[in-house]
C-alpha cells in the first residue's frame, strides 16, 4: 500500500511530497534532515483506501467524458451535421444523444471534482 501526502517540516517549514509505504520507517525532511516516525498502520490503510477510491472515481470520470464525446458526435451526425435553429424539429435519437451527452458531461465534471478535491497534508 502506497500513500501520497504533502508534508511540511515543523522545523524548516519546507513543503515536500511524501510517498509512504509500509516499509517506510521514518519521514525525513530533505532540507534539514529532521526525522519523525511514520504513520501507524491503521492511518496508512485508511489513507490508501481513500486514495484508491479517488483514483477509481477519476478513471470513471474520464470514461464518462469519453462517452459524452461519442454521444455528442452521434448527435452531430444524426442532426444533419449541425445544430439547427429549431430544436424541437430534431429527430428523437438526435435529441436523446444530446441529452445523454450533457448528462454524461455533468457526471464527468462531478466525479472529477470529487476525485480531485481532497489533498492530505502531514506536518512532521
Amino acid at each position: 500500500m502506497k500513500v501520497t501526502l504533502n508534508g511540511t517540516c515543523s522545523e524548516c517549514y519546507q513543503v515536500t511530497d511524501l510517498i509512504l509505504t509500509e516499509k517506510t520507517k521514518e519521514i525525513i525532511c530533505p532540507t534539514c534532515g529532521h526525522a519523525v516516525p511514520t504513520l501507524d498502520e491503521g492511518s496508512m490503510a485508511s489513507l490508501a483506501k481513500d486514495q484508491s477510491k479517488r483514483a477509481i472515481m477519476g478513471i470513471i470520470a474520464a470514461l464518462a467524458f469519453v462517452v459524452a464525446g461519442f454521444l455528442f458526435l452521434g448527435f452531430v451526425t444524426n442532426s444533419g451535421g449541425g445544430v439547427p435553429g429549431n430544436i424541437p424539429s430534431l429527430p428523437g435519437n438526435a435529441m436523446g444523444m444530446l441529452v445523454g451527452s450533457i448528462v454524461m458531461l455533468l457526471v464527468s465534471l462531478g466525479l472529477g471534482f470529487v476525485a480531485a478535491s481532497r489533498n492530505y497534508v502531514c506536518e512532521f
